[in-house]
């Protein structure tokens, strides 16, 4: 019995010892990311981007706004205030989590008399946008 458990404790190690390093599994998963990303949305297509996120989760777009006077670190920045439940707030943001659109820099959210009024800055630096 003791020597079934140590060969199978020795096959085991060998079939860890087998398989790539931790590292080397990041590198190949970066590159497969990297591969697969699409370019990030232009000024014009934000809008029709944005519009079935907001009408899916009941959300209403207040405002939206390119960031004038953006840093040399950022190439693209909006601004969108919009106003939502709490569950609207959470599906608009799983919406456009798998859009190709910049980043979330900041959020700011304020509790208002028709529900949430949030604030988005969205940023994307200037090697994300090529």
């Amino acid at each position: 019995m003791q020597a079934t458990t140590q060969q199978a404790i020795a096959q085991h190690q060998a079939r860890l010892a087998a398989l790539l390093p931790a590292d080397r599994l990041n590198q190949q998963i970066a590159l497969l990311e990297a591969q697969q990303a699409r370019p990030l949305a232009t000024e014009g297509e934000m809008p029709f981007l944005l519009a079935a996120p907001l009408q899916h989760s009941g959300s209403v777009l207040l405002n939206w706004e390119p960031v004038n006077g953006a840093p040399s670190t950022s190439a693209l920045r909006w601004r969108l205030v919009l106003r939502a439940s709490y569950q609207g707030l959470k599906q608009f943001l799983a919406a456009i989590a798998s859009l190709p659109l910049p980043g979330i820099e900041q959020m700011a959210i304020e509790h208002g008399p028709h529900g949430l009024d949030i604030t988005l800055l969205l940023a994307a630096t200037p090697e994300a946008a090529k």
